[in-house]
C-alpha cells in the first residue's frame, strides 16, 4: 500500500511596530495524508502550535538580549 504524502508549508512573517505577525498555511496531499488525519485529526495543528510557541519563545529571548532583524527560520524551534 502506497502511503505517500506531499506537504507544502508557507510561513509569512510580517514586521509590525513592536511585534511580528506570523501567517501559516499548509497543504498536504496523498493517501498517507488521509490516513494520518484519520489516525490523529489534530496532529498537524499541534505541530504548528508547537512551532509557533517555539518561535515566540526564541524571539522574545533574543529581543531581550539584543535587537535583531533576522532569525534563520531553519534554526528556530524544537526541530532545529
Amino acid at each position: 500500500m502506497n502511503l505517500r504524502r506531499d506537504a507544502y508549508h508557507t510561513f509569512l512573517l510580517l514586521k509590525a511596530p513592536e511585534r511580528c505577525h506570523v501567517v501559516t498555511e499548509e497543504v498536504v496531499r496523498g493517501p498517507g495524508a488521509v490516513e494520518f488525519r484519520k489516525k490523529d485529526p489534530q496532529a498537524m495543528r499541534r505541530g504548528h502550535d508547537l512551532w509557533l510557541s517555539a518561535l515566540k519563545q526564541v524571539s522574545e529571548q533574543l529581543a531581550k538580549s539584543s535587537p535583531i532583524t533576522y532569525i534563520p527560520l531553519h534554526k528556530v524551534g524544537p526541530f532545529a
